[in-house]
């Protein structure tokens, strides 16, 4: 009986020998906000997905390799290409990446020794497309130009376009303050998690879509409807009008813009005025049909 004999090892550069692959161990893998971590003796036959987590690969990936809102650490071997959106990716020593790698929004850092196939490109930062004189003069905080400029563009277009319906959710959003937060929020989480689950089927990936777009601009809406009740206020008129005027809509969505980007207090204003602006909204539909107002005269 002949001897089993091992497979060859495959050779390297300048000849060395490298260690036969290791079989899989795995298939496609994610994680949503949850960290991952790739040893050098497991090898996945498929794709890596990581969101809103930490990234760790010493072994070898077959597929391509995406990670969103996190940290990555890559010390093996990626024969596909790798996707970084707003994370930081960090190539150690030892890796060898076969395919591009694309960061958007993030930062990439090198060590020397590491491979890289293909082409390392990155996203456009707003700083290279804004004006110098809108980039401030280096100091922590800078005008939030473009930020501002989107709301008040924002809040003309949509007061104009559709008075009846920011007034509609202004309404909902007065009556029932603390119910639309609440709504915001849970209507946030679960579309997050449905969405990312979508995303996973691949064949959900345009419904996935759908659902994120309806939530942007829903939320963008209520947020333009609190600041028309906040503009109503300031200027002193009543707040129980079937249109909506553009005028304090300006005012008021200028004033959350800039509370959004203050230092600090920023974040917190942010997840406030979206996750009501976004109950409200929902709020406001679910009132529509509830009393079936809807004529072309507005809501009776």
């Amino acid at each position: 009986m002949m001897p089993t004999v091992p497979p060859p090892a495959a050779r390297g550069p300048a000849g060395t020998m490298l260690p036969p692959a290791v079989p899989c161990t795995a298939q496609d893998t994610g994680a949503f906000r949850q960290s991952i971590s790739i040893g050098s003796d497991q090898h996945v036959c498929g794709n890596v997905v990581v969101v809103g987590g930490d990234m760790t690969i010493a072994g070898m990936v077959d597929g391509n390799v995406t990670l969103v809102s996190g940290s990555g650490d890559i010390s093996g071997t990626i024969n596909g290409s790798v996707t970084a959106v707003d994370a930081n990716l960090r190539l150690q020593h030892g890796a060898d990446i076969g395919g591009d790698i694309h960061v958007v929004g993030g930062s990439i850092q090198r060590a020397s020794g590491v491979i890289v196939g293909g082409s390392v490109d990155r996203g456009i930062d707003p700083q290279h497309i804004l004006p110098p004189f809108w980039q401030g003069t280096g100091s922590p905080y800078t005008f939030p130009w473009s930020h501002l400029l989107f709301w008040v563009l924002a809040s003309i277009a949509v007061t104009a376009l559709f008075p009846r319906h920011v007034a509609l959710v202004r309404q909902a959003a007065r009556g029932s303050l603390v119910p639309a937060f609440v709504m915001g929020v849970v209507c946030a989480i679960f579309g997050a998690i449905l969405a990312v689950g979508l995303v996973f089927t691949c064949v959900g990936i345009p419904l996935a879509l759908l659902i994120a777009v309806s939530l942007v601009v829903a939320s963008v809406i209520g947020t333009i409807a609190l600041g028309l009740w906040l503009g109503e206020r300031l200027l002193g008129q009543p707040a129980n009008g079937r249109r909506a005027s553009v005028f304090p809509a300006l005012i008021g969505v200028t004033l959350l813009a800039l509370a959004q980007t203050a230092p600090c207090v920023g974040g917190i204003v942010t997840v406030l005025t979206s996750c009501t602006g976004l109950g409200a909204s929902l709020l406001a539909v679910l009132y529509a049909r509830r009393r079936a107002v809807w004529t072309p005269q507005g809501m009776l």
